[in-house]
This record gives C-alpha cells, sequence and structure tokens, in this order.
C-alpha cells in the first residue's frame, strides 16, 4: 500500500554542528532556502511512492518531529549534497517514546526509510538546486585556482589587464 500523505514542512536546518562538519554558512542558507522553495516538496513526492512505512510508522516520524531533525550539508570533496538523517535515541524502549513504537523492526525501518528520504531530497538539491559555480566565479579565475588552467596568452592578457 503507497503511503499518501502531504508533505510536511522542511527541516530548519541546524547550524550549531557548523565547527564538527565544517559547514560553510552561506551554502548551508542557501540550502534551507532551497528546501523552502520546493526541493523538500519534490523530494518527499518522489520519496513516497516507493517508501515502506504505514500510516501509522509514519505518524510515529511526524509525532517524534524527526523531520526537524535532518540536516543537509555541501560535501566539497564529492561536489553534492549530502545529509543526516534523524535517528530514533537508542533508548527507545526505557523511555517509551511512543506508544505505536514496539520492535526494533519498525524503529529500523523507520530509520531506514527516513535515510532514504534525506538521500532523495539530497539527490534533488544537488541536480536541479545547486549551482555553485556561478557564484565562485565572481571575483575570475585567479582567485579559483583556474589560471592553472590559461594558456599562456591568456595568461599575459590577464597580466596586462593588472598592470
Amino acid at each position: 500500500m503507497v503511503l499518501d500523505a502531504e508533505p510536511p514542512s522542511p527541516p530548519s536546518l541546524a547550524v550549531e554542528d557548523a565547527e564538527e562538519y565544517e559547514i560553510d554558512r552561506y551554502q548551508h542558507e542557501k540550502l534551507a532556502e532551497y528546501l523552502e522553495q520546493g526541493a523538500w516538496e519534490e523530494g518527499f513526492s518522489e520519496w513516497m511512492p516507493g517508501t515502506d512505512l504505514t500510516a501509522t510508522e509514519y505518524a510515529i516520524v511526524r509525532d517524534l518531529d524527526l523531520v526537524d531533525d535532518f540536516e543537509f550539508i555541501w560535501n566539497d570533496d564529492i561536489d553534492e549534497v549530502d545529509h543526516l538523517a534523524p535517528t530514533i535515541p537508542d533508548d527507545w524502549t526505557d523511555r517509551n517514546v511512543h506508544p505505536d513504537l514496539d520492535s526494533t523492526v519498525t524503529v529500523d525501518l523507520i530509520e531506514t526509510e527516513l535515510d532514504d528520504l534525506g538521500e532523495i531530497v539530497a539527490d534533488v538539491l544537488t541536480d536541479y538546486y545547486i549551482d555553485w559555480e556561478d557564484e565562485q566565479d565572481v571575483f575570475g579565475p585567479q582567485f579559483n585556482a583556474q589560471d592553472d588552467s590559461l594558456s599562456e596568452a591568456e595568461y599575459s592578457d590577464r597580466d596586462e589587464f593588472f598592470e
């Protein structure tokens, strides 16, 4: 059975982990904007028909407000958006976090499906929203390590410009 649910509000990206993940604040703010502009809804709509979550399991996600714990980060090393999916606390049985949360199978399923959702949204951001190239070229090739690829003539022309 296909889950039929309205997309929740996009997660509010937390910047408190900026040091830990070496987050560029500007890029992080842009990712939050893109989520608000439709990337979250597009990713959610793509994820929903293929999810294995039932309405009851999805209600657990909503009740625990897990969606707001997503994190999306630009990864310069691989030139794409990466994600950190929320998880259910390890001590969920001791804390009785939700009345319908009754097995590790359910916990694993929810966490796996949230990871899948994060991956899809990250792909939507990378493929359809991110274009850092235009923004990085503001100061010209000499500031973006592109001067290494200039021909001798282009390099000379550039030097004459600065004289």
